[in-house]
C-alpha cells in the first residue's frame, strides 16, 4: 500500500518555498515544531530541493527518535514508569 509513498523532513523555515500542490500531504512536526514531514507519490517534487528521501519504513524508523514522539504528561508517565 505504501510503496510509491516517499517522505522528507523539511525545516519549518523552508515551508513556504514547497509547492504544496506537489505533495499528497503535510503531516508531523517535530516537537519543537522546527521540522516537518511531507508525503508524495513516486519522483521527488522539485520544491523539495533534493532533501533527504525517506521510504515508508526509514520514515517509521526516524518517528522513533524523541524529538518526534510527543511526550506524556508527567502525572502519567510516573504512573506508567510504576507498573
Amino acid at each position: 500500500m505504501y510503496n510509491n509513498f516517499k517522505y522528507a523532513i523539511i525545516n519549518s523555515s523552508e515551508k513556504g518555498n514547497v509547492n504544496t500542490t506537489e505533495l499528497m500531504a503535510i503531516g508531523r512536526r517535530s516537537n519543537d515544531d522546527s521540522k516537518f514531514i511531507v508525503t508524495y507519490e513516486n519522483e521527488q517534487p522539485s520544491s523539495l530541493n533534493s532533501v533527504t528521501e525517506y521510504t515508508h519504513q526509514e520514515i517509521l524508523e526516524e518517528l522513533e527518535k524523541s524529538e518526534w514522539k510527543i511526550p506524556l504528561p508527567t502525572i502519567l508517565q510516573e504512573y506508567l514508569d510504576g507498573l
